[in-house]
């Protein structure tokens, strides 16, 4: 056949060429060859249509048949249904053959590899039978000769069926030869060939082990077979436990034993992961197996040939899957022996490694955690490492030095927040985690520990004014503010910047609270601290306008409790007591003065701090006289008066800081309302009507009466309804029984007691009431000259009442 002349690329110098003239670039002859490829590459091209087209053609064909099949079985089945089959008649005729409808139940290939994994399962049986039992039926040359005949031919077959292609049979061979090898061994040892019986019996079975895993491993390479890969992992998972079990272990050595097996099993899984494809992940890096994803696999699955990525044989998933199950359990009891001496307190005879197994156990997870690929699984490994470290540097501290527990507690969290910061940030999410774990496990502590010590302080206290004891004396107490202070220093690492400051305050104010603890603590220098740091906490919130939420209500909530754990604190003496209420009240107008020129929530905190400035000034006063030995009703008497000094403030607010009016005239209410009621509660036999009454007018005074709904016109109108109250039985007792002419020359007399309060107490109701109808009603006198009528009728009324003799019957003057 003539060869065409047809024009190629130049081989040498990739110049146009030509099977007539060869290459005119480098003079080179014609090359056939090349035309060849030139020649193929276009039938090539030509023929990858028509083969697509072939197999869409046949695969719509297949579809096809399929649902014709399906078709005609149910049709058939719907005739067998609706109509019985007829009556057999007894007619010598040969029966009609019956079509079989659907597909069979299994395919051929699976039936034989259910029949090979059997007849494996009966030759291992007999070997097993065989060596137990009917080995002493022979002597001593005999059985090695049967052994070795039965081993050589087992493991010989395979090779013969494999190159014959009968794939099956020599993977069920190569699993009973190589279970012969281990039956060897044993029988070995039932004949003390070579000595061997005198061995130690788990050091003879490591022995056996090793050498079926090593044999396996070479059958396995030299045959190319599948089942003595698993036969070798199965086989050297014992190995090394069987030889460390003749030296006895302690349970640390046991867990380093089930270590080193993890480990061995990760070897395996990391040899098997590029083998083992996945889909990428999100992240878009990764693999479940731990291999690099190819550009080809991340675009659709095509490789660079052009045909698709060939799945993973199912050999290798399931050796890569029996490799990772190996190393879980291998982990999982290495773990569950290495708690043993960390909670016995001692590993290898000290102290110092008692958390020495278990951290090894965790880098093991870690390790395993890099080679799976996930980026999960990684975090996690990396999370729990944190902890366990921290375990470990912390257990020799609790069995050696117990007593600086809590302070060595504080420099590992401190020291694992500082390493955590310098991971890179990629890898930086589960140890972070971990470390918060760490650090909020120990801020729970020392928080927990300074709250008994704070509400302690407080119960030394109570009963009020009886003095109070100093605080406890303790080896450890001065451990408590530093661990407080390097655990918050430690989450403020932790956290994003923004969140520092939101930590580092509560952090400050802990350690002042827990600061008495360093040494036995007056109780005075406790209510100094406390309000000094509180009034400066608060003044720092509000110092600088700030437009954040927590940057400002952080500090002001500290400064609040550290203000309020100073009073309560102070309450063992009426100067101590007295004290706090007037920092509270000069922190209160310094805060209200900051705040309302402040930012965000400045102006809020400001004005609550106003309101309870309000409230705390009556309190000081009453506190003060208690301190100057006054009376209770004295005390009474100075903290109204000092309500009445409040109008002026508050109206002065009103007038000044008007933004602030309405957290002025709720403290003001508040101070009116515990004043005014206060008779109920208090020895000296004061009159409530008179606070009541007084208090309805001042809570007018201040102008909150005019404003529907304030606070200032809901406690006026409850201490004018507690006024009428305790008046009413007094006042209808006069108008019901009014007294009238004497009825004997002597007659007996009574006066009414109460009778000039009530009316003092009815003229202040009317004059509020008459002022409160002038406010609201913009100037019409009406209702308050009602008011004052209804004052004016009954005030002589009572007067009259409480010095007018009243005639008493004869009964009771007897």
């Amino acid at each position: 056949m003539p060869v065409e002349n047809t024009g190629y690329p130049c081989p040498g110098c990739g110049a146009p060429a030509d099977l007539g003239s060869g290459c005119p670039g480098c003079g080179r002859p014609p090359y056939p060859p090349a035309a060849e490829v030139v020649r193929l590459d276009r039938e090539i091209a030509a023929l990858v249509p028509e083969v697509e087209r072939a197999r869409e053609t046949y695969q719509d064909l297949l579809d096809r048949l399929g649902s014709v099949r399906q078709r005609r079985t149910e049709l058939a089945a719907r005739i067998r249904r609706e109509i019985p089959p007829p009556r057999p008649v007894p007619v010598a005729v040969p029966p009609p053959a019956v079509a079989r409808p659907g597909r069979p139940e299994t395919s051929t290939r699976t039936v034989q590899g259910l029949l090979f994994v059997l007849g494996g399962l009966l030759l291992g049986t007999a070997a097993i039978v065989f060596t137990a039992v009917a080995w002493a039926a022979v002597g001593v040359a005999g059985r090695a000769l049967i052994l070795a005949a039965v081993t050589v031919l087992a493991l010989a077959v395979p090779l013969v069926a494999t190159r014959r292609g009968l794939r099956g049979t020599a993977e069920t061979f190569a699993a009973v030869g190589l279970l012969l090898v281990l039956l060897d061994g044993y029988a070995a040892w039932t004949v003390d060939l070579f000595g061997v019986a005198g061995w130690p019996g788990t050091r003879y079975a490591a022995l056996v082990g090793g050498i079926g895993a090593a044999v396996a491993v070479g059958y396995a390479r030299l045959s190319r077979l599948t089942v003595p890969w698993f036969a070798a992992l199965l086989a050297a998972q014992p190995v090394l436990p069987l030889a460390a079990a003749a030296a006895r272990p302690s349970a640390a050595g046991w867990a380093l034993v089930c270590t080193a097996v993890a480990l061995g099993d990760l070897v395996v899984v990391v040899a098997l992961c590029p083998r083992v494809p996945a889909p990428a992940t999100p992240g878009g890096t990764g693999v479940a197996g731990g291999g690099p994803v190819t550009p080809a696999a991340r675009s659709g699955g095509a490789v660079a040939g052009g045909g698709p990525v060939p799945a993973p044989h199912p050999a290798v998933v399931a050796g890569w899957m029996l490799g990772w199950l190996g190393h879980a359990i291998a982990l999982a009891v290495a773990a569950g022996f290495a708690l043993v001496p960390l909670a016995w307190g001692r590993a290898a005879g000290t102290p110092l490694l008692a958390g020495g197994p278990l951290l090894v156990v965790a880098l093991a997870l870690l390790g395993g955690a890099l080679a799976a690929g996930g980026r999960t699984y990684r975090s996690i490994a990396a999370g729990l490492l944190v902890p366990v470290l921290a375990t470990a540097l912390l257990r020799p501290v609790a069995e050696l030095r117990p007593g600086l527990l809590l302070a060595a507690a504080g420099a590992v969290v401190a020291g694992l927040a500082g390493a955590v910061r310098a991971v890179p940030a990629r890898a930086r999410t589960g140890p972070r985690m971990g470390a918060l774990v760490v650090a909020g496990g120990l801020a729970l502590v020392v928080t927990l520990a300074t709250v008994v010590l704070a509400v302690g302080a407080v119960l030394r206290s109570l009963p009020p004014w009886r003095g109070a004891a100093a605080g406890p004396d303790t080896h450890w107490g001065w451990q408590l503010p530093v661990a407080v202070l390097l655990t918050a220093a430690a989450v403020a690492l932790l956290l994003p910047r923004a969140a520092r400051s939101a930590v580092a305050v509560p952090g400050g104010a802990l350690a002042v609270l827990a600061a008495p603890a360093v040494a036995v603590t007056p109780w005075p220098v406790v209510v100094a601290a406390d309000v000094l740091v509180g009034a400066a906490l608060l003044a720092a919130a509000v110092y600088r306008p700030r437009r954040g939420y927590a940057t400002v209500l952080v500090p002001a909530v500290a400064g609040a409790v550290l203000l309020g754990h100073g009073l309560l604190v102070g309450l063992a003496e009426p100067v101590g007591a007295g004290a706090a209420l007037a920092a509270v009240v000069a922190a209160g107008v310094l805060t209200a003065a900051w705040g309302r020129r402040g930012a965000g929530v400045q102006p809020t905190v400001g004005g609550a701090a106003l309101a309870e400035a309000l409230l705390a000034a009556p309190a000081g006063v009453a506190v003060g006289l208690l301190g100057a030995g006054a009376p209770p009703w004295w005390q009474l008497r100075g903290a109204f008066a000092a309500v009445g000094v409040l109008v002026v403030a508050v109206l002065a607010v009103r007038r000044r800081w008007p933004e602030l009016s309405g957290y002025a005239s709720t403290g003001f209410a508040a101070a009116l309302a515990l004043v005014g009621t206060a008779p109920l509660v208090v020895p000296g036999d004061e009159r409530v009507s008179r606070y009541a009454g007084l208090g309805a007018l001042l809570a007018l005074a201040t102008g909150g009466g005019a404003r529907p709904g304030s606070a200032a016109r809901l406690v006026g109108a409850g201490l004018s309804g507690l006024a009428l109250l305790a008046v009413a039985p007094v006042t209808l007792r006069v108008l019901v029984d009014l007294p009238g002419p004497a009825l004997s020359a002597a007659p007996a007399v009574d006066q009414v007691p109460g009778a000039a309060d009530a009316g003092l107490t009815m003229l202040l109701l009317g004059a509020a009431a008459a002022a409160y109808a002038r406010i609201v009603r913009g100037g019409r006198w009406v209702p308050a000259l009602a008011g004052l009528a209804f004052a004016a009728f009954v005030l002589p009324v009572l007067l009259l009442a409480a010095g007018a003799p009243r005639p008493v019957p004869p009964a009771a003057a007897i």
